[in-house]
């Protein structure tokens, strides 16, 4: 927009810079009690008594410190050029009355959209699937802030565009963002590891995204970025996995879930956390953004309220009554009476949060917290320190006792030393012994030099040097050499034959065969190692193709022994042989899948009423779904070894292990011919495919042969322990009806059933405790 020639001070009225006048007029107040009196005390300011140290005032710094240095002017906050470390301080700022502000805040918005929140996720996703870290998630994610702050600046500030709908975004500090912001170490250290479970419907992951890094910082960007109730459900699912500190079922990734998430107070109860994320009800009607309830008692005495809107009144006569919320959502807020809501879960059988009159007679010592992942607005994007930084600060206001001791006792003036009369004539004094030591240096180098200066100018410009140049002869002295010596006494031997066009063809093809090889090697390293197909059909890879087709035209030419090819060709072949083990896998796993509903059951009837099990026909139809069903399992027993040996990922193999050590627990009678006990006495162990068991007709004593050749040993001779297949029995349990119904079970851990929803073939059953146990 066209502006005056005053700039956007022209538009600002008179009365408004008043305030500001006063303001600067206590900050000039305050520096001069913090650096300008204590500098003029000790240049001997009549008004004061000398002291014996100085205090100097600090150089101007574009830097941000987090140590604090005593004496300075704010011991609770950073060291910046500003109060709250923004480019400009609160009073500075103001909003600029163009046509186009709100057009340029939105663009803001869409370019963080755009940019880092689509590619976060699928990020994410991509590092955890090859076991590696987002190196540059942090400074990218302080990159997208510093980004639209700079954008809704207007001429590099202060005034800025956008109204209050921008103005929380100018609290940024890029280098204590990198540093200190506890957001950015969410996202980076505790979402971007578990992002592979969040799993939302379709459209939900953007509108998390929006909510968690725009809607939830101000009320007006959560009515513009709002997370719907539905959405809100798969986010509080996904807190449910990874911020409980002791979960009943651990979730199964890589590498478990990291520290941070169970230390950041993420809300794990589904219910609980759906109420506080919502903040658009089904009606398109707007909510309030509630992540704090607990933060505000309730108004009545001994009544306290429930995370399902429910009310209760608090018996002190009885104990168990305190447990009322836990069959309601848990606790929402405490009484007006108990207004503290605690840290850490030491009520109702370590399930919730206590109510305390007072911090004190918290057990944890502490109240309960807002998560830093969900909060509005946080200390140190004022410039405030943090409770983990100021505990990292560790300092103090007081004065030390002896140096409070001194500055009383302290006289007026100082007695002379002899210490202070010698820094007066300490460059006197050097000055004269670099003069004396030059000079004395001159003297020795001209006394020991001067024979060999006569004798070397003699030798240059005298008489014997005009004699030898007398009787030099220039032919011989200054012509080529002849003999051993001589550079150049091969030039006269006949040059090699000159190369063909098919000779110069084939090496440049040799050569770009090689570079392509080489080209491809690194593409696919740098794809990852392992991981690349995780479900059945899954697309190829983009570098799959380039490095099979360079291989076979470095085959095709016989160039795998020349140069670095090697290296080259084995690398390929690995690369390619676990992609193809982890293809083969995810296949065989699909179509070994369907038969986790037959392993072990028995057949359909042909007609009703008839023995069909006794009948010839129906064990022979038994026998060859069951031998269908179980060469299946013998497939993917095969592929999960393959995959293995290949270089295969670690949990895809071990996800697929599970799946088939659950179809072996399935069967009811495992095949007797199979069977084995362990080496090591730890239960049964099936033979690998190809080996059976028999009994010898004549003695009665086992063997094993291979099926293939019909070999078999002398003795009952096992194969080693790592090629035997597992037999586990914990899939065969039955579900949990209580658990799959409303996914609590009150048995908890004691409950004999499995805690998880059931799948084909699965049996659900009530949890019945004994009548001791139900305590």
């Amino acid at each position: 927009p066209a502006l005056t020639p005053m700039g956007p001070w022209a538009r600002r009225p008179r009365a408004a810079l008043a305030p500001r006048i006063r303001c600067a007029a206590r900050a000039a107040a305050m520096v001069w009690t913090a650096w300008a009196a204590p500098l003029a005390a000790a240049q001997g300011d009549p008004l004061r008594p000398a002291t014996t140290s100085t205090t100097s005032l600090p150089p101007a710094t574009t830097t941000v410190s987090t140590e604090w240095v005593p004496g300075t002017l704010f011991p609770d906050r950073y060291e910046c050029q500003t109060v709250s470390c923004a480019p400009f301080n609160d009073w500075d700022w103001y909003a600029t009355n163009f046509s186009n502000s709100t057009k340029v805040c939105v663009v803001a918005h869409q370019g963080m959209i755009n940019g880092f929140m689509r590619i976060a996720p699928t990020m994410c996703r991509q590092m955890k699937a090859v076991g590696m870290e987002w190196q540059n998630c942090r400074r990218d994610f302080c990159e997208m802030y510093d980004s639209a702050m700079q954008k809704i600046l207007h001429l590099g500030g202060p005034g800025y565009y956008g109204f209050d709908e921008c103005r929380p975004f100018l609290d940024f500090n890029k280098t204590l963002c990198e540093t200190e912001y506890r957001d950015a170490e969410v996202f980076c250290e505790c979402y971007c590891p578990m992002m592979p479970l969040l799993e939302p419907i379709r459209g939900c992951e953007n509108e998390i995204m929006e909510f968690l890094l725009l809607g939830r910082r101000s009320p007006l960007l959560a009515e513009k970025y709002p997370l719907s109730e539905n959405c809100a459900a798969d986010l509080c699912r996904w807190y449910e996995l990874i911020g409980d500190p002791q979960p009943v079922n651990p979730v199964d990734i890589a590498y478990g879930v990291p520290s941070a998430c169970h230390t950041i107070g993420l809300p794990f109860r589904p219910k609980q956390c759906v109420r506080m994320l919502t903040t658009i009800d089904g009606s398109g009607a707007p909510k309030p953004y509630e992540p704090c309830p607990w933060r505000e008692p309730g108004s009545e005495d001994d009544v306290v309220t429930c995370s399902d809107g429910s009310t209760h009144t608090i018996s002190h006569s009885e104990v168990d009554s305190w447990s009322v919320c836990v069959d309601h959502n848990f606790r929402w807020t405490c009484p007006a009476n108990y207004p503290i809501m605690c840290e850490g879960r030491n009520c109702d059988g370590s399930d919730d949060h206590c109510c305390q009159t007072s911090v004190d007679r918290c057990k944890s010592g502490a109240e309960r917290q807002c998560s830093p992942a969900l909060r509005p607005s946080l200390e140190e994007w004022r410039g405030l320190l943090h409770p983990a930084a100021v505990i990292r600060r560790g300092t103090t206001t007081t004065e030390n006792a002896l140096n409070a001791f001194l500055m009383i006792t302290q006289s007026t003036t100082s007695a002379p030393n002899f210490a202070g009369q010698v820094d007066a004539l300490l460059p006197a004094v050097v000055a004269g012994c670099a003069a004396f030591g030059a000079a004395t240096l001159a003297a020795i180098c001209f006394w020991l030099g001067k024979e060999h200066y006569k004798s070397v100018v003699g030798t240059v410009t005298g008489l014997p040097k005009l004699m030898q140049a007398y009787h030099l002869d220039p032919v011989h002295h200054f012509g080529p050499t002849v003999g051993a010596q001589d550079p150049n006494m091969d030039r006269d031997k006949p040059l090699p034959p000159m190369r063909s066009k098919a000779e110069l063809a084939k090496e440049l093809a040799d050569n770009a065969a090689s570079t392509a090889l080489a080209a491809a090697v690194s593409a696919a390293y740098n794809r990852g190692f392992s991981g690349f197909c995780a479900y059945d059909g899954c697309p190829p890879p983009a570098e799959e193709e380039p490095l099979a087709q360079a291989l076979a035209v470095v085959r095709e030419r016989g160039l795998e022994n020349e140069g670095g090819n090697a290296v080259l060709v084995e690398r390929s072949d690995s690369w390619l042989r676990v992609l193809r083990s982890e293809r083969m896998l995810m296949k065989v796993a699909a179509e070994t899948r369907p038969a986790l509903a037959i392993v072990g059951k028995r057949g359909t009837m042909m007609r009703s009423g008839e023995p069909w099990l006794t009948t010839l026909q129906g064990q022979r139809f038994e026998g060859d779904l069951q031998e269908t069903s179980w060469a299946k399992v013998e497939r993917l027993t095969v592929a999960i070894k393959e995959a293995k040996a290949a270089g295969a990922q670690d949990g895809l193999v071990k996800k697929e292990a599970r799946f088939l050590a659950e179809l072996v627990a399935r069967v009811p009678e495992l095949p007797a011919d199979r069977c084995v006990l362990d080496p090591e006495g730890e239960g049964l162990k099936l033979l690998p495919k190809g080996h059976q068991r028999a009994i010898q007709t004549k003695f009665g004593d086992p063997y094993t042969y291979q099926t293939e050749n019909r070999e078999a040993s002398d003795f009952d001779v096992v194969p080693p322990r790592q090629e035997l297949g597992d037999v586990a029995v914990d899939a065969s349990r039955p579900c949990c009806a209580e658990w799959v119904k409303s996914r609590t079970c009150k048995g908890g851990r004691r409950c004999p059933w499995r805690h998880e929803m059931p799948r084909a073939g699965d049996v659900v059953r009530e949890c019945i405790l004994r009548r001791d146990d139900d305590r």
